[in-house]
């Protein structure tokens, strides 16, 4: 009954979504890279769930580009929340990567405690992550947050421009971005509770997503312009363990619709995780643990070095001819 129902939400989402289609426009190696990535990540993902308790992807660090080294630099910047962070930290600990907490040279702030700008370096990898507050445009968001002295360019539309011009100033011009957000937008879901349950009755569960695939295209348009030739992608998220049925599903609704309609590619941790125990994937209620902090950037590397070294593969056999 569950899967009927969502099929039917998915069914009048698709159907809502047509009528506000992002109007982006990508050039055909963008898109041959959304559909190596859909065909590249489900052969790894199926071929390392032959084992199923066993996150088995590793990190291939012998990939090279004949005549250019450089081409097979990875520049990864992520515009997310806490999950991201996470996994940022995680895989450079495990990689023994430097840190580089650049929040201060931004003017950026989040919280007491936890990072908002932190790039990590490892060889030829760059992955760097900006917090953002939501898709919305302007706060305040979430616990209150809006722009303040300490944190001027809390508001999106702010913070997206001045991140990507504060992490080129400093790391380089990054040749994939990914953005994810939407963590945030829920907090109409998560102010909705009666007796610690959900009180569903006053939430327009049907408004609240249209509000986000509106918001978060505008996002997307304003990476795209920003960042004309890198591509562009986001992520699901692993079902969580607090208020899963609502949560979950509408975001990973979301980034499916999103990468469709926007020509996105799409790392997809839900299929990843469907079938594990929640306890063996989380570190809590909705943050992936180290484990799959690890799995999840060894296979984002993974994929982005193939990528370049097929790229160079191809520029050399033209320039050759």
């Amino acid at each position: 009954m569950i899967l009927v129902a969502q099929y039917c939400l998915l069914f009048l989402l698709l159907t809502m979504i047509s009528m506000t289609k992002g109007s982006l426009r990508f050039s055909l190696d963008e898109i041959e890279f959304k559909e190596f990535v859909d065909t590249f990540v489900t052969k790894l993902v199926m071929n390392s769930y032959n084992e199923r308790d066993q996150l088995s992807i590793q990190w291939d660090t012998s990939y090279h580009c004949r005549g250019n080294k450089e081409a097979m630099n990875v520049n990864l910047f992520i515009l997310g929340d806490s999950i991201d962070r996470y996994f940022v930290e995680d895989f450079c600990r495990v990689h023994y990567g430097q840190f580089h907490d650049w929040e201060k040279r931004g003017n950026f702030s989040y919280k007491v405690g936890a990072a908002s700008a932190l790039t990590c370096m490892i060889g030829q990898v760059k992955i760097g992550v900006l917090n953002i507050y939501g898709t919305n445009p302007k706060g305040p968001y979430f616990r209150n947050h809006t722009n303040v002295p300490d944190d001027p360019y809390a508001d999106t539309e702010l913070r997206i421009p001045h991140g990507i011009q504060t992490y080129q100033e400093l790391f380089g011009i990054p040749n994939f971005v990914i953005f994810r957000g939407d963590l945030w937008d829920m907090h109409p879901l998560s102010s909705a509770m009666t007796n610690g349950e959900f009180d569903e009755s006053n939430i327009n569960k049907t408004e609240l997503i249209n509000h986000m695939i509106h918001t978060y295209t505008e996002d997307f348009k304003q990476i795209k312009t920003l960042l004309p030739n890198a591509y562009i992608g986001t992520h699901t998220v692993p079902q969580i363990k607090w208020g899963a049925h609502l949560f979950s599903p509408i975001q990973n609704l979301l980034r499916y619709l999103s990468a469709e309609n926007l020509g996105l590619f799409l790392f997809d941790l839900n299929l990843m995780t469907m079938d594990f125990n929640p306890n063996k994937v989380l570190r809590d209620v909705h943050h992936p643990n180290r484990v799959f902090s690890l799995y999840f950037g060894n296979l984002l590397v993974h994929v982005m070095q193939q990528w370049l070294q097929n790229t160079c593969i191809l520029n050399n056999e033209k320039s050759e001819k």
